[in-house]
């Protein structure tokens, strides 16, 4: 299974499983939708990566090549899952192993906590490959001066400045990982409900999936 979901005491883990660097195929897409739009009693998510990559991102061998109509339905279904993500309301956790690009980058942008791995870095090249979308979304995770070089550039952001900027929330040894990534699920599940609403159900969900979903209109319609 490519992306696997397992749900177990309040905790819905959702792992990318396509080796050799989890890439998104409309597969993936569907799944991730699917992932996040179920209807369980978990009251935390936490997103993973398998292997020692988090996602590559659009599997670019299936988008190449598609024109006009067919690239719009392309990118109009993969965006979905993107806004299904943006608008989850329960705490979402990302356990970030290893390089996380593109639409997996941008997966990492919809975290309320993010744990990070050294070996851990974030790269937006959309912007270079013709795709212009994530800005909005980028932008409310750093600095949108820092946000809008990102998707000039292409340029890699490591564990270390996205700590420093505010971005990340914890920085863990590779064999530390899980076990910080745990205590913070405990932390979470500690919360009153009414509190994690508060706190991670607020309008700006709605916000920044209206605001992805905007940039998607006009990238298919270009």
């Amino acid at each position: 299974m490519a992306v696997e979901v397992r749900c177990d005491a309040g905790v819905r883990t959702v792992t990318i499983r396509r080796p050799p660097a989890n890439a998104l195929s409309l597969r993936e897409y569907t799944a991730l939708r699917e992932a996040f739009s179920a209807t369980d009693d978990a009251r935390v998510c936490v997103l993973r990566g398998s292997g020692r990559s988090f996602c590559a991102g659009q599997d670019l061998d299936e988008f190449a090549g598609l024109l006009g109509e067919d690239r719009g339905r392309y990118l109009a279904e993969a965006g979905e899952a993107i806004i299904t993500v943006a608008a989850s309301p329960i705490p979402l956790v990302a356990v970030v192993n290893g390089p996380a690009v593109g639409a997996g980058a941008l997966l990492v942008t919809l975290a309320d906590v993010v744990v990070l791995s050294p070996a851990a870095w974030l790269s937006f090249p959309e912007a270079r490959l013709g795709l212009p979308l994530g800005l909005s979304l980028l932008s409310r995770f750093l600095p949108p001066r820092l946000a809008r070089w990102l998707m000039a550039s292409g340029e890699r952001i490591g564990p270390d400045r996205l700590y420093a900027l505010g971005a990340a929330d914890h920085v863990a040894a590779e064999q530390r990982l899980d076990d910080v990534a745990d205590q913070v699920v405990s932390r979470l599940l500690e919360l009153p409900s009414s509190a994690a609403a508060w706190l991670y159900a607020s309008p700006d969900r709605g916000d920044r999936a209206q605001a992805y979903r905007s940039e998607l209109a006009a990238a298919v319609t270009r």
